[in-house]
């Protein structure tokens, strides 16, 4: 019989939950390069801005961290400073995003990165779709419990391997990283809109917030999202130094970590850093999988089998959906969930000064940061709407 804390987790599995959810390798060999839209001498200065901006989301999820350790994760938090209607709203919004999150990667995975490393096209990419959802869910159902140890060790893996990759770049590249010194203001435009837009590569750490319930302790989760930044964010900078170093090409480019790792290292290096990414990418979709099952337990008192197979059915549902017309579902499905995410986020944001606060300092402090994270948030929708063409843009 297994023992009732025999699944409690420590900070360092739950730390490595939160970089896996961050997928510090996709973010620097796959999106960092399109994501930040500024040439390679900018990219230092874009990344670093980013990182502190997000410092503010984070500030909120670590305040929430303090006073409340839930399965619930950010449906927990609104709960406790607003109640239980807000945080259905709130856990039905969120929901919704990453429903639709779990085929859309799939497809994304497939049809727009794996082509740059095979030739998948037709049936052929069809049935690795459903074949790659089914295989997600099986390894999702199989590992039960034991899943966030598991993307502790993709984690680590990943981690690893953006180290391996930065002295393969900055080895072979013979030079260091370009850096424009000093910006003129054009280019400090430039910097803080794509700043932005890279701060919002992190959110998905959040993640860590869902495994509140199996957290060995009261601080374990707040501990996590401090290191768990600690580790992406250094990872994410070495990235941008390697890509600015290595003149990364921009966003013709699928894979631009490969295409680098590819010149200094040979195709086998590239070929083994594009299947890494794949793999980060993949690690990505169990996390919210995994936080998806958490959030319906503590939303809907679903047992954690039932949960998982929910989920599936829907996830799996979409993927074969999508068979129809994969880019065609992928630019239908992406912009809703980001509008989802980034209001289910803002929900979180401006519920946090409902805490009980101790001072009026404190509470100053929490109006101050919950009015800087909303601006965040809403930055985020704001992009997302625009992507979609809703208001005549895109």
């Amino acid at each position: 019989m297994q023992a009732p804390d025999a699944r409690r987790l420590g900070a360092t599995v739950l730390t490595g939950f939160a970089v896996a959810g961050g997928a510090p390798l996709a973010v620097v060999a796959v999106s960092l390069v399109g994501v930040a839209a500024v040439p390679p001498r900018l990219l230092v200065a874009t990344t670093a801005l980013g990182l502190l901006m997000f410092c503010v989301p984070l500030a909120v999820w670590l305040g929430y961290a303090r006073t409340v350790a839930s399965g619930g994760g950010l449906y927990a938090y609104v709960r406790e400073a607003a109640g239980e209607r807000a945080a259905r709203w709130q856990g039905w919004i969120w929901s919704v995003a990453y429903v639709l999150y779990l085929p859309y990667t799939v497809v994304y995975i497939v049809d727009d990165l794996l082509p740059s490393v095979l030739p998948v096209r037709g049936a052929l990419a069809a049935g690795l779709e459903v074949a790659l959802a089914a295989g997600l869910c099986a390894a999702a159902a199989f590992a039960g419990g034991g899943l966030p140890r598991v993307l502790t060790l993709l984690a680590g893996a990943e981690v690893v391997t953006v180290a391996a990759w930065a002295a393969l770049v900055l080895g072979g590249s013979h030079g260091g990283p370009v850096v424009a010194v000093p910006l003129t203001a054009a280019d400090w435009s430039r910097v803080a809109a794509g700043g932005a837009q890279v701060s919002q590569l992190l959110v998905c750490s959040s993640l860590v917030t869902f495994l509140g319930g199996e957290a060995r302790d009261a601080g374990a989760v707040r501990r996590s999202l401090l290191l768990a930044f600690a580790v992406l964010a250094g990872s994410v900078f070495v990235g941008a130094l390697v890509l600015a170093a290595g003149a990364a090409p921009g966003g013709d480019s699928a894979l631009p970590g490969a295409s680098l790792a590819g010149r200094y290292g040979g195709a086998a290096a590239a070929l083994a850093l594009a299947f890494a990414a794949l793999a980060a990418v993949a690690g990505l979709i169990v996390a919210e999988f995994a936080a998806l099952v958490r959030l319906w337990r503590a939303m809907f008192a679903l047992p954690e089998g039932k949960g998982t197979a929910v989920v599936s059915a829907l996830f799996l549902a979409g993927t074969v959906a999508s068979l129809a017309g994969p880019q065609r579902f992928y630019s239908l499905t992406l912009p809703p969930s980001l509008m989802a995410l980034f209001a289910s986020q803002a929900i979180v944001f401006a519920t946090y000064p409902l805490l009980p606060h101790t001072t009026r300092g404190s509470a100053i402090r929490a109006w101050a940061l919950a009015l800087l994270a909303c601006a965040w948030a809403v930055y985020g929708l704001v992009g997302a709407v625009r992507g979609s063409g809703l208001l005549g843009y895109g």
